[in-house]
């Protein structure tokens, strides 16, 4: 038979003191074009089919740990043309000429089977 052994719980720390911060107003902003545009030429690396983040060859061949990643192709299809993509493991957005087809991600709520966001499963 074992001894139980008699557990100590820390007190509860002092609550913190709360505070409001003001509204701020936007000034401006980088749009998607302008933050890629903003994106060294030594980040960037061309590959004809797309890459894991952990087979990256950056950080000595090691890849990318964690963050983002932007995966563009250029593709040229007719009008009324189907774009078939297949099953992302993360997240996938779909931009036709500069304007988002896909579903605006507004958080986990959003994850779901369909074209856009994916839980990994």
């Amino acid at each position: 038979m074992y001894d139980l052994v008699e557990l100590k719980h820390p007190e509860m720390p002092d609550e913190t003191i709360k505070t409001t911060y003001p509204t701020l107003s936007l000034e401006s902003y980088l749009s998607y074009d302008d933050i890629l545009a903003n994106i060294p030429a030594s980040h960037k690396i061309l590959a004809f089919s797309p890459l894991s983040m952990e087979k990256l060859p950056i950080n000595d061949n090691n890849g990318q740990s964690y963050g983002y990643i932007i995966y563009r192709s250029r593709v040229e299809v007719g009008n009324g043309s189907m774009v078939e993509i297949g099953r992302a493991r993360d997240v996938a957005q779909l931009i036709v000429d500069g304007n988002l087809q896909s579903a605006k991600f507004n958080g986990v709520p959003d994850v779901t089977n369909e074209f856009g966001y994916w839980l990994n499963t």
